[in-house]
């Protein structure tokens, strides 16, 4: 309810805005501003939800919602008025009055009107339109069948000579993944356990299983997900680059890569082409003497196969064991989570003079796991909040290391 009431204003307040636009940082970018900020917090909301509680029901939502978003993002974007007002304030004796922060917003947000199109002719925008509406579909559908595919597996263990190796913290865990997988009378010494394509299971069974044949079938599990079956994402592939070339001709470049570098600090593929084989120049043969070494590790210790992708885990954590006398399980201990915590807290207290603390006041949250923390200054003044979600969920969050803003700071001076 609330995006429909946001985009029921929006068309009319847009074409008011088209007409009164002017040529001036408060006569333009201020209104830009005022004008999406509602919809950006409360799409933001959703988008954001979509990403950690990922059941039918929000994807329905995000769904239904999401083309008409984009819709609304191509109507402003391609906005005429409003890109030859920001030209003008470009080309203007005004511009130099700008800040060298306004002239960056102002210079990006000409960028992002002709990477969506406002100067193409009507026919190829209309095209243009259909391109990125299917695009932001099928983008969505590809992340949801990684997320699928990732929760539909896992490697039931029933016996104790398929565990050996496996260090208490994996086999708790392992329990736990089995107790959501169906078998609720788990128990971490007894078992049956399971191990997901999830990391914090999947990468510490990699490290210390010793059953090779187990860490085989997980690692081709893990390589293969959302490849086959209903959650097939190789048609998807095939029409996500098909798609983005389209785009990119139609914007005028030669390949997607250009179109996205545009917007970086890259200046060209080759550019990118260059450093990359700078790294891999020097890298390279550092890996393949590491990799000589623990093969010759490997087989001195009784792995008479070549070493293959599902060994490299096992057997580097096995050299570091034998070497140096430690493991990642030694060093848990000392990397409790609500250790780090206070530890991160206090850096940041120490760098920056702020201070991280549980509101006084509880906030909303998505999951019970959900943490909250607000951010105060020196003075005891609060600037800032922020939640943390820290622990996996393969049934509805999307993995990865990664934020949303919920409410982006703005500067006045700075509109």
């Amino acid at each position: 309810p609330a995006i429909d009431t946001i985009l029921s204003s929006l068309e009319p307040a847009l074409a008011d805005l088209e007409a009164t636009v002017a040529p001036t940082w408060d006569g333009c970018m201020l209104p830009m501003r005022d004008l999406f900020e509602p919809l950006d917090f409360a799409w933001g909301i959703i988008s954001h939800l979509h990403s950690v509680m990922n059941t039918p029901a929000w994807r329905e939502i995000h769904d239904e919602l999401q083309p008409r978003i984009v819709e609304l993002s191509l109507r402003s974007s391609q906005s005429e008025p409003i890109y030859q007002a920001l030209k003008t304030l470009r080309d203007s004796g005004v511009w130099a009055s700008l800040s060298t922060t306004q002239q960056r917003i102002v210079e990006s947000s000409l960028l992002e009107a002709e990477l969506a199109g406002v100067g193409l002719p009507h026919a190829e925008r209309k095209r243009f339109n259909a391109l990125k509406q299917e695009l932001a579909q099928i983008t969505t559908n590809f992340s949801n069948n990684v997320l699928d595919a990732t929760k539909a597996y896992a490697l039931q263990l029933k016996t104790n000579d398929e565990i050996v190796g496996l260090p208490q913290s994996l086999l708790i865990a392992a329990s736990e993944a089995a107790k959501r997988t169906g078998s609720t009378e788990s128990t971490p010494t007894d078992g049956p356990w399971a191990i997901t394509l999830e990391m914090p299971l999947f990468g510490p069974f990699m490290q210390y299983s010793q059953r090779r044949d187990h860490r085989e079938t997980l690692y081709r599990a893990y390589i293969s997900r959302a490849s086959s079956g209903s959650t097939d994402n190789t048609p998807l592939i095939d029409r996500i680059l098909s798609l983005r070339q389209e785009i990119a001709a139609l914007l005028g470049y030669e390949t997607y890569a250009e179109v996205s570098l545009s917007q970086k600090m890259a200046d060209s593929v080759e550019e990118v082409d260059t450093m990359v084989e700078r790294l891999r120049s020097v890298a390279f043969p550092v890996a393949k003497r590491e990799l000589e070494e623990l093969e010759s590790f490997a087989s001195n210790h009784g792995q008479n196969a070549p070493l293959m992708n599902w060994d490299t885990g096992y057997w580097s954590e096995s050299m570091r064991e034998a070497r140096f006398g430690f493991t990642d399980e030694d060093l848990r201990p000392y990397f409790q989570f609500p250790r780090v915590l206070e530890g991160l807290f206090g850096l940041a207290n120490r760098i920056f003079g702020i201070t991280i603390s549980a509101p006084d006041t509880p906030m909303p949250v998505w999951h019970e796991d959900v943490m909250t923390f607000v951010i105060s200054d020196d003075s005891g003044a609060q600037i800032a909040s922020f939640y943390l979600d820290p622990y996996s969920r393969p049934e509805t969050k999307r993995g990865g290391a990664w934020l949303n803003p919920m409410r982006p700071r703005c500067r006045k001076s700075d509109g």
